[in-house]
């Protein structure tokens, strides 16, 4: 385990770091992608929350997404206490910090509007809350959403989870975090093993394993961590190399994306 520390990889100038989410997609085996990774990692910017959603993962959010000039969409893929409450909170802190109050839409069976697509066409950043796994993949599997969600990143728009919410926008999700794989349950034997098992399948991801009381941001090709707990980043093990796990703590915590990805890719070849 390596904490606290820089880690090279051969070829690259690049450090690495992250964050914790806390849910898991479940995949199945396959071959290593023809996929081209870009050296200049992801449009926009992610920020993806453990449970417990954090001031600073919000504070880090809103200055993504331009601070007093920022346009938020706090988008509810399904309904219930949890997510009333995560939306409560963000506008809370917007209110508390002073910044442009965020619009609350709905995305459900009927409830895709085009007035809900025009404003994440036009916000600089979006909250994606849920809690029920499949209610969180079918509302995600819309084209139009999927599109409009992917047009604000592109352009330089973040976008943000908390919890079951995060694993659906990596690799196997609708892919807005290439390479990636996130797990959730941190620290449990039994999230372990299954990190390990997937891995193990299909080395050429990335784990990311993200604290309850972490936040994974990534920028470009920046990977970092916001407010206090932790992320772990796993490499799988491979001949004559064994896996190696990363731990970002703290806001000078910082990993390469594209390094991870590269070595990730090597890994399976």
């Amino acid at each position: 385990m390596v904490s606290g520390h820089d880690i090279q990889f051969p070829g690259m100038k690049s450090v690495l770091s992250f964050i914790t989410c806390s849910w898991l997609i479940v995949f199945s085996v396959g071959p290593a992608p023809a996929e081209r990774i870009n050296p200049a990692g992801i449009s926009g910017a992610l920020v993806l929350s453990g449970q417990n959603l954090s001031d600073g993962a919000i504070d880090k959010f809103n200055e993504l997404a331009g601070g007093m000039e920022m346009r938020l969409v706090l988008l509810a893929l399904d309904s219930g206490k949890f997510v009333e409450g995560l939306a409560a909170r963000i506008r809370h802190r917007c209110k508390e910090k002073d910044l442009p109050a965020p619009l609350l839409a709905v995305s459900g069976p009927g409830q895709e509007t085009g007035k809900t697509l025009a404003a994440i066409n036009s916000a600089t950043g979006v909250w994606l809350l849920g809690q029920d796994s499949s209610a969180i993949r079918d509302r995600l599997a819309s084209p139009g959403l999927q599109a409009s969600v992917s047009a604000l990143m592109t352009r330089g728009g973040v976008v943000g989870a908390c919890g079951a919410t995060c694993p659906v926008l990596a690799t196997d999700g609708i892919g807005l975090f290439p390479g990636s794989v996130i797990f959730a349950d941190k620290g449990a034997g039994e999230a372990d093993l299954r990190r390990d098992k997937v891995l193990r399948e299909r080395p050429f991801l990335v784990g990311y394993e993200i604290d309850g009381s972490a936040a994974l941001v990534v920028r470009g090709r920046r990977v970092m961590v916001a407010g206090k707990g932790e992320v772990e980043i796993s490499l799988a093990a491979a001949a004559g190399r064994k896996a190696r796990l990363i731990v970002l703590k703290g806001p000078e915590a910082v990993a390469d994306l594209s390094a991870l990805r590269f070595a990730a890719l090597a890994l399976s070849r």
